[in-house]
Parts: C-alpha cells; structure tokens; sequence
C-alpha cells in the first residue's frame, strides 16, 4: 500500500481518497493494458466496479483474432528497422523521463 494512504495525515490521502470514491461512481474505466497482461488485475478491477465497463486499449496485435496474421503498418515498418535501432517510450499517466532519456543517442 502507498505510504501516503496508510497515514492519512499527509495531504495527499484526501486527493486518493475522493479518487476512489470517484472511481466507484463511473460508467466506464480504460485502461492503458490488455488482458494478455494484465489479466488478473482487469478481472479484479472489473469485479469491484460491476456498474462499470472495462476497456483495455493498448494492444496493437490483437491475439487469436482474424486478422493476427495480417501485420498493421506500424509493426511492418519496425519489422523492417535493423535491430536494437528502435527505441520505445511510453508516455504513461505517471510517466516522467529525463531530457537526456528522450533524446536521441551519440
């Protein structure tokens, strides 16, 4: 558990608190993952929030789909780059890198 929640005298616990009452109340929930992933964490989520519906967005190849054996644009160009010359950044909700992380390298 986050520090800041198990003493609810640091000023953050209100913000953390009023989010998870907010959470509760919602019709919907997307979530930057996917199931192949996060699986027991979705089913989890998607338990204690039964009036919501869980989206989870962030799958570019869709597993034991139709359509897993035609490549989207995206991954046809990285299959096409040589290799270790790509890298990946995620910018996350809690995502923070430095100048030096996001620039390009020597």
């Amino acid at each position: 558990m986050l520090a800041c929640l198990v003493n609810n005298t640091v000023k953050n616990y209100d913000w953390f608190e009023y989010h998870e009452r907010r959470f509760l109340e919602t019709k919907g929930i997307i979530v930057n993952s996917f199931v192949e992933l996060e699986g027991v964490v979705l089913v989890t989520i998607a338990a204690a929030c039964p009036d919501s519906a869980m989206h989870a967005i962030s799958l570019v190849i869709w597993f034991d789909s139709p359509l897993s054996d035609q490549s989207h644009e995206c991954v046809r160009w990285l299959d096409g780059q040589p290799p270790a010359s790509v890298v990946f950044l995620c910018f996350g909700s809690g995502s923070y890198l430095e100048a030096a992380q996001v620039s390009e390298g020597p």
